[in-house]
């Protein structure tokens, strides 16, 4: 199933697909079990373990997911959107997602996770976007992230990409084709 985009990127900036700026306003959940979203005039920033995901190597927690899925079901039936967010995490390869180059295996293991993580949700029309991790952006991080857009966007053209303006620097050797996928927010 193809969603629509409702979402798109114009000088790194965040508009609907009418052409409305969308201000940038993120608040994050921490935990999908406890903390419940009520206001509209946020985008969800979902702060999810990696760990939460892919309890180890390639073995994911379709439990877990289920419970993602049912909690942006319920944004989507109250107009709300998100951003998944997951961090990669020491104990998963976060240190070595971050000193590892886009080759690595521990980069392309990252992705799958991603990738797996959004074919759960794919139904979900609150889902604006993925955010892209400090860490994995460390080194290589245009090379990462352009790995990371090209698997993703193959089943969820529909997706933008979020980043910290902190690592604009990191994605200078992007070219605009990717680069105008991304909203950096401060």
């Amino acid at each position: 199933m193809k969603l629509e985009p409702l979402f798109e990127v114009k000088q790194n900036e965040l508009f609907t697909v009418q052409g409305t700026k969308v201000e940038l306003n993120l608040k994050a959940i921490n935990d999908i079990k406890t903390e419940i979203p009520s206001d509209k005039n946020f985008i969800y920033n979902i702060v999810i373990e990696r760990t939460a995901v892919e309890t180890e190597p390639e073995c994911y927690n379709e439990d877990y997911l289920a419970s993602l899925r049912d909690f942006l079901k319920k944004l989507e039936e109250d107009g709300m959107f998100a951003i998944l967010n997951i961090v990669p995490g020491n104990d998963k390869g976060g240190i070595l997602i971050k000193e590892n180059g886009a080759d690595s295996e521990e980069a392309a293991a990252y992705i799958a996770c991603i990738n797996h993580t959004a074919r759960r949700v794919k139904d979900c029309v609150s889902v604006a976007g993925i955010w892209i991790d400090s860490d994995f952006a460390a080194v290589d991080g245009a090379d990462k992230v352009m790995l990371l857009e090209d698997e993703l966007l193959k089943k969820h053209a529909q997706y933008v990409f979020f980043a910290s303006d902190k690592i604009r620097g990191a994605l200078s050797g992007l070219s605009d084709e990717y680069m105008q996928k991304i909203v950096f927010a401060e």
